[in-house]
């Protein structure tokens, strides 16, 4: 199959099904991961906004769509590069009328191609449409499978963030979209934060964004106020920071500063009316800022665990939970060296999946925390056929560049996770999927290692036989 995807998230789905090498064609805006900055652009920017103000951005985007001449798609399609590329499927969007192609302008360019590639269209308004789109895509492009196990895996990660700020408080939170005038943010971007534990005081979930006074910014104002850029139309492969202007910026910092004074106490002590000087005045200092940052709960070499009372560091469940946390390390580790996009995919996953890992090794059974499931291994089972390197019957020497070793050096220590894993569940039982899920990690690592070397020409390892 041969996709050509005008959607930036769309794109990243495309990648995190394996499907790179199928992408042919992108918008100027899909610029993740950075393999597809490689892609051939089949779309443009009517207009250049590359030295504008985000107030000049949006007058001249008006002005466009509000013109006889003008109205219709920011955006060019380039039929002649599209044609070129040949693509079975074109994915695009209906959800924003100013952030792509239209859906009617990608119609009427698909059909000028002969044969005409299938347009599939995404508009999406909540996380839970993100994930069926995610499905749909699957779908369409003949990896259910995949898109199943990569769907579960974003649920868990989902929840996983809820679980661990459920008990935190709820700090207000302001997402704006555009600067000049200002936009709120909408659909799931207020899901995100809630997820987060946090509550969107001017967005509504599921509904578009808008123009909000900058009267109801100053009063919705909270303990965080984010910036959520959108990307400079006429800039491709590029963004650009948007600033407000210094008057509303100040007006805005002296808000939230009051308001936070109205609401409850300083949280760190008032600094002293005359600062220590010298070594030993700063040296104290230094003592009082570490004293804020450590609770020095450990001291005695004793840790929490999450549903059950503080345990010795050197209990079975720690020493397991501690092996489990080196080895989701050594799999960042040997993400920092790679450079095939289906192994660094296959690899951030691995390592996302190691944090519920972590979760469940690390608290008592009764423990409301996320849990390892079947579709996690079959998830890792799916990466070894992407990766697939037949039959190795030879012990292979774990050493050669940095990205092949750090893999083999990734799979011991997965492997010592394990160990200790088995040995706990020895004497409390452990979710099984968890021993699975490890086992199946440490032969993938290994395989990884073989594939890059063989992907990089590399010569075989020096080998043993058996």
């Amino acid at each position: 199959m041969r996709i050509a995807s005008l959607l930036p998230s769309a794109t990243e789905v495309v990648y995190a099904l394996g499907l790179g090498d199928a992408l042919v064609g992108r918008s100027p805006e899909c610029d993740y991961p950075p393999a597809v900055t490689a892609k051939p652009v089949v779309s443009a920017s009517v207009f250049d906004g590359t030295s504008m103000g985000s107030a000049e951005i949006d007058a001249t985007v008006r002005r466009h769509l509000e013109s006889p001449a003008g109205a219709g798609s920011l955006y060019h399609i380039d039929l002649a590069r599209l044609r070129a590329v040949k693509p079975d499927l074109i994915l695009t969007q209906a959800l924003c009328d100013v952030c792509a192609a239209t859906v009617d302008e990608v119609q009427a360019a698909a059909q000028g191609l002969d044969p005409a590639p299938e347009v599939l269209t995404l508009s999406p308004s909540s996380l839970d449409d993100i994930l069926e789109d995610i499905l749909v895509i699957g779908e369409r492009t003949g990896r259910r499978d995949r898109a199943k196990a990569l769907v579960n895996e974003l649920r868990t990660r989902l929840e996983t963030v809820r679980a661990r700020v459920a008990d935190a408080g709820k700090p207000r939170v302001v997402c704006l979209e555009w600067l000049e005038p200002i936009f709120n943010a909408g659909h799931w971007v207020p899901q995100q934060v809630e997820y987060a534990g946090g509550r969107e005081v001017l967005g509504s979930a599921g509904k578009p964004s808008r123009t909000v006074p900058w009267d109801r910014v100053i009063a919705g104002t909270g303990d965080f106020a984010g910036h959520r850029p959108r990307r400079v139309r006429g800039s491709p492969g590029r963004s650009r920071r948007q600033r407000l202007p210094r008057e509303r910026e100040r007006l805005l910092q002296s808000s939230r500063a009051a308001d936070r004074g109205r609401r409850r106490a300083p949280r760190a002590p008032a600094p002293p009316r005359n600062p220590p000087e010298g070594v030993a005045g700063r040296r104290r200092a230094e003592a009082d800022v570490v004293a804020r940052l450590y609770t020095r709960k450990g001291d005695a070499g004793t840790t929490g665990v999450l549903g059950g009372p503080r345990v010795s560091k050197d209990n079975l469940r720690i020493r397991a939970l501690g092996d489990v946390d080196e080895a989701t390390a050594a799999i960042g580790l040997a993400l920092a060296f790679q450079t095939d996009p289906k192994v660094t995919a296959i690899l951030r996953n691995a390592q996302n999946t190691m944090f519920t890992v972590g979760a469940e090794v690390g608290s008592r059974p009764k423990a409301k925390v996320p849990r390892i499931t079947a579709n996690h291994v079959e998830t890792l089972e799916t990466a070894r056929e992407v990766l697939d390197v037949g039959e190795v019957k030879e012990f292979v020497m774990p050493r050669g560049p940095p990205n092949v070793a750090s893999l083999h050096f990734a799979r011991t220590v997965v492997r010592r996770a394990e160990r200790a894993c088995v040995a706990l569940n020895a004497r409390e039982r452990l979710n099984p999927e968890v021993l699975r899920y490890l086992n199946r990690l440490s032969s993938f690592l290994f395989q990884a290692a073989v594939w890059v070397q063989r992907q990089g020409g590399q010569e075989e390892h020096p080998t043993y036989a058996r």
